[in-house]
């Protein structure tokens, strides 16, 4: 049983530490070709990142969960650009990688020396420090975009640090803002979400989801999205509808020019 236990933590944490090792590559290479970076890259290298952590504290894998969380807090402060993407930082999250690797490698659960990496990871996390002057001043230019957006506070207020400077940056970047709400029957959500959600990221970021509280006792359960769009809301709105969803638009951005087939597909799983 002992045995059993020990190969499932070892398979799930190398599909995590994969998962974290493909998207630094995925952003390493985003990076270098520069322009505009998809932010899921660092966010689902955060993800794998963080539940790393937990699986390792489960099991007892003390000097895996501290390095996890050191990688954890430099990719957080990444996501939310208070560290720059510099070719330095990417190393040394590389050489961290190498770190989780040789812990799974190793017979001895403790035995590898993590005491230089988690250095060089808090040093990373401090490197772009704002400063407080410049940290007030960003504050209050959120802030002012937020408040110009006229977003509604209902929103606002339970969005993560994260998912408020996603929401931001979308504002800056003149994204349409959009809610969809949408209805699942209570035995497919947790199967149908999540078809939904990567149906739309092929037109925008989903900046949040949460449970909608306008149930109406009809035996199924209600979402709302909150999605960051560049596409047409009015079209998707009409592709929405055929998959039994509703858009809701909180803020129109600029239209772009696109390709005739740029929005996505009406075709159901």
């Amino acid at each position: 049983m002992a045995g059993q236990t020990e190969r499932e933590f070892l398979e799930e944490a190398r599909e995590l530490i994969a998962t974290f090792g493909q998207n630094l590559l995925r952003y390493e290479e985003a990076v270098l070709a520069g322009g505009k970076i998809n932010p899921n890259i660092l966010n689902q290298a955060f993800t794998a990142v963080h539940a790393l952590k937990g699986l390792a504290n489960k099991f007892g894998r003390l000097k895996m969960g501290t390095l996890a969380l050191a990688i954890e807090n430099l990719l957080n402060r990444m996501r939310l650009k208070k560290a720059l993407p510099d070719q330095r930082v990417i190393d040394v999250l590389f050489e961290a990688l190498g770190r989780l690797n040789a812990m799974l490698s190793s017979g001895k659960k403790e035995d590898i020396i993590i005491d230089q990496i988690l250095e060089k990871l808090k040093k990373s996390s401090k490197g772009e420090a704002i400063k407080v002057g410049d940290k007030k001043k960003r504050e209050k230019e959120n802030a002012k975009i937020l408040k110009s957006a006229d977003i509604p506070e209902s929103i606002i207020d339970f969005l993560t640090e994260y998912e408020e400077f996603r929401l931001i940056e979308n504002i800056r970047a003149n994204s349409h803002l959009v809610k969809i709400t949408a209805a699942f029957d209570l035995v497919k959500f947790e199967e149908e979400l999540p078809e939904l959600i990567s149906w739309l990221k092929e037109s925008g970021e989903i900046i949040t989801t949460w449970p909608a509280g306008d149930s109406t006792g009809d035996d199924k359960i209600h979402f709302d999205l909150l999605l960051g769009t560049d596409e047409n809301p009015d079209k998707l709105s009409k592709l929405l509808k055929k998959r039994g969803a509703t858009l809701e638009i909180l803020k129109r951005g600029g239209e772009r020019e696109k390709a005739k087939n740029s929005i996505i597909s009406p075709k159901k799983k």
